[in-house]
């Protein structure tokens, strides 16, 4: 009777562990694998591009232009207690990056210019190295662009010298055997 009730219970954990098996569910994804739906940074980019293009045309156009005419003020001072003014169109993307610099995006806009018209856009600190840097190698880039393009101008002219003189060897070997000349020896240039 034991080994009869014991093969009963190992028959039916065998159907479990087969049943479980076959009606097991889909493996989850694995976390470490690229997402297929990763974005680039240029579309990021582009993408605020076109929400400050729309808000900031929108602030302009409809509150701006109509507050300004209602005897409301805009200022880039717009901040301060003292100051009772709205914040002017141009402070949309300072604004932007101040809010990516406090979100969970490890994402950071830094404005500003060599030659800022405002001394609040003058770069600063590590941004002045990190800019001229930027800086040189697009222009050491620009000047590899150029100095290929002239290089290409030069073959391109030699080749064309080239032509022209076989061209003009091939026109006094055609005449000089149609006079009866002997054909003076020449080295074609290539």
């Amino acid at each position: 009777m034991r080994f009869q009730v014991f093969c009963l219970y190992s028959l039916a954990l065998i159907a479990l562990i087969v049943f479980l098996f076959v009606n097991a569910p889909v493996p989850l994804p694995d976390s470490t694998a690229t997402n297929a739906h990763s974005i680039s940074i240029e579309q990021v980019f582009s993408l605020l591009e076109g929400e400050s293009d729309v808000v900031r045309g929108t602030w302009t156009q409809d509150i701006v232009k109509s507050g300004t005419q209602s005897g409301l003020k805009f200022s880039a001072k717009w901040r301060q207690k003292s100051v009772e003014a709205g914040p002017l169109p141009a402070l949309f993307l300072r604004e932007i990056a101040k809010n990516l610099e406090r979100s969970r995006f490890r994402l950071s806009l830094f404005l500003g210019s060599d030659f800022p018209i405002s001394s609040a856009n003058q770069f600063s600190g590590y941004l002045v190295q990190d800019y001229w840097n930027l800086h040189w190698e697009q222009l050491q880039q620009i000047s590899r662009f150029v100095l290929m393009w002239f290089v290409l101008e030069q073959w391109q002219l030699f080749l064309l010298r080239s032509q022209q003189k076989m061209r003009q060897a091939n026109k006094n070997l055609h005449l000089h055997r149609e006079l009866g000349l002997v054909a003076p020896r020449f080295t074609p240039i290539l």
